[in-house]
Formats: C-alpha cells, structure tokens, sequence
C-alpha cells in the first residue's frame, strides 16, 4: 500500500481530520491552506522523491479547485501519483453557471435561471419568471455569500451574479465518492425546508439519515447523484444538492466537487473514515446508515470528542444509536440555533414548528 500525503486545504478540516482517517505510519498531513501562491515545486519537494512509493491526495476548498488541480497537473509531470479532482469536474464547482449548463445538457432538472445580460444563448427556458421571487447568487461563490431574495420584474443582475426562480421545499445533500472504477453513495442529508429569509441550510438544523424521508425519493436521489458524479467525471468526492417538492419531484440546485459541509455528518452516520475511502477497494454502492447524526450551528470552543461522538468547529455534530439521544446532545452542548428576533430555540422547538417533519419529538 503506498503512502499518503494528504494535502489540505481548508483550514476548519484540520482540527477534525485526523479522526476520519486511517493514518498510517508513513502517512503526512500537510496543510497548505486557501492562500493562491503556492508553489508546485516546494510542495513537490514536500512529497519527497517522485516514485517512492508515496501517493499525494488533495482535499480542496471551494476557492482552491482551479489552484489544486493546476498543482496536481504541475505534480504529475514531475512524476508524482496524484489523485485530484478532474479538469471537468472542477470546472462545474468553480463557475456556477458553467454548472447550470452542464444540467441542462443532461437533462438534469434545476430551477429556471438566468445570467447577467439576459438568457445564455437566448434560450428562453433558462430565463427566471419576470413574477414571483428570485434568488441573485454569486456565479463563483459559496455558503450564500453575496445571495439575495428579488422579484423577477425588478431583478438588476451585477456582472458576476446569476438567478434562478425561489422554489419551495426541502433540501437534501448526497455526498459521492467516485475514483478506481468504484462509487460510494453515503445517506443523504436532511437539511430543512427552505424559506424567503433564506436562512442557508448551514445555519439550519440537518439529520443524517432522516427517517421519514420516502424509500422512493431514497433512491431517486441515490440514483441522480450517481448519474451526476459520472457525467461531471468526478475523481474523489463530490456532494449534491437537491430539492424535493411536497410533491416529491426532484431537482437539482447545487454540485460541489469539493470538501462540503456535510461532510463529517454522512461520516459519522455511516462509521466510515471518509477521508480513507481512496485505500478502501472494497467500498462500493451505498453506504448504509449505522446510527443517527446531526449537526447545527455552533458558537462554544472547538472539541474532538470522538469516544462520545462529538465534534464542534463552526458547526457542532453529534452521533448516537436513536435520534432522541442525538437530539439531547445537540441540546446539551448548546447548539446555536438563534433565529433573527426569535431568540435561541432548542432542537426540540425547530422539529415541532416543521409541520411537515413527522419525526417524533422527543419530550
């Protein structure tokens, strides 16, 4: 088995890391951070000699996909064994509309959008409705930053942004991980119903796996998210966003070819060192759900309490046997669920006020 470098780029992955890997004793983390100037030869120098029996692995943020990838290009004409995410796969996680054309190419369902200056190739289609709300988005950006609700009659796009009609229902990641002739499917994530004060589903109560969610939209979704990880030609992980209707149709709003932020979630609902999954040939299909985990948002000091199943960076995840105890975990380690002018709320009170849950409250 060859070693491992694991180069890592976001700076909230190192304090959990270590604990969703098979480390062995030849293997080295490095973390090289977010910062554009890294050089390929210092890092080559890093690894070591090429060929010396010594792999390197990235895990990329959302802003270093292009700067990664022309890494692992500049590593693997030195002679280095790089496992990387693909040129293809990269490209969609880095322009959000070239994402939304390649949905459409496959005939993938997504909200109806438009970029700034009018449709895209004046496919009417693909323009927002002139009623109803829109979401604006920053084309290169991530975790909602620059996002904002308008009606499409009164939608003045910048240069840079995109919109796409506001679409009612509720949220689910599947993460996929694809590379060696293999694909791992993990559960997929509940991540609440979606709202006009677009509340990102990172500052939201999320459950892996959700027990009410229909076997028919179980497999749906398994079965798009590998449709997706195969025609983007992912290599390592990429996470999927979808919404289900209250009719239980299907679309797609998001890919993230990338370390997403639930990440650490599906991992501790499954028991699997995620970030091993490359040396596990024997991995593949889907993996199933060995106890209940969820996460909320966290505002308390940094833990790694991996014998309670417990982790907190920005967000603070949680793992047991039965929901119930999930839940009163999440509540004793005071998990932030403030909303604007309600005040902090316990879990118990974000599960009762979803009407549409049907999960059991624990008392």
């Amino acid at each position: 088995m060859l070693a491992t470098t694991y180069i890592l780029a976001p700076g909230s992955l190192r304090s959990w890391f270590p604990y969703f890997t098979e480390l062995g004793d030849d293997d080295v983390t490095l973390a090289i951070g977010e910062r554009p100037d890294v050089d390929v030869t210092g890092l080559a120098a890093e690894l070591g000699p090429p060929g010396a029996g010594r792999q390197a692995v990235f895990y990329s943020a959302h802003h270093t996909l292009r700067r990664d990838r022309c890494l692992g290009d500049g590593l693997v004409l030195l002679g280095f064994d790089v496992h990387c995410q693909s040129h293809h796969a990269t490209a969609l996680g880095a322009d959000k509309l070239v994402m939304k054309e390649f949905l459409r190419r496959n005939g993938l369902p997504t909200p109806a959008w438009r970029g700034h200056g009018g449709p895209i190739g004046g496919d009417g289609e693909r323009t927002a409705p002139d009623g109803g709300h829109v979401v604006v988005k920053d084309r290169h950006g991530t975790q909602s930053a620059g996002t904002r609700l308008a009606r499409g009659n009164r939608c003045e796009l910048r240069p840079g942004e995109f919109c796409e009609h506001y679409c009612s229902g509720v949220e689910y990641s599947v993460n996929v991980y694809r590379g060696e002739g293999r694909m791992v499917i993990f559960p997929a994530v509940w991540k609440g119903r979606t709202s006009l004060d677009l509340i990102p589903p990172w500052r939201r109560l999320r459950l892996c796996p959700y027990p009410d969610l229909p076997e028919s939209v179980r497999s749906r979704l398994f079965r798009m998210a590998g449709r997706i990880a195969s025609a983007a030609a992912a290599r390592g992980y990429l996470e999927v966003e979808f919404l289900v209707s209250d009719n239980e149709d299907i679309t797609v709003l998001e890919i993230n070819p990338r370390v997403s932020g639930t990440m650490r979630l599906a991992a501790m609902a499954t028991g699997i060192p995620i970030f091993s999954v490359h040396r596990d040939i024997s991995l593949s299909g889907i993996a199933p759900a060995v106890r209940f985990a969820a996460e909320a948002p966290y505002q308390g000091p940094p833990l790694a309490l991996p014998a309670d199943q417990v982790f907190a960076t920005s967000r603070l995840t949680v793992a047991a046997g039965e929901l119930p105890a999930v839940l009163a975990k999440l509540d004793w380690f005071r998990a932030d669920l403030a909303l604007p002018g309600s005040g902090r709320r316990s879990v118990r009170d974000v599960l009762a006020d979803d009407g549409r849950s049907g999960i059991g409250v624990p008392q």
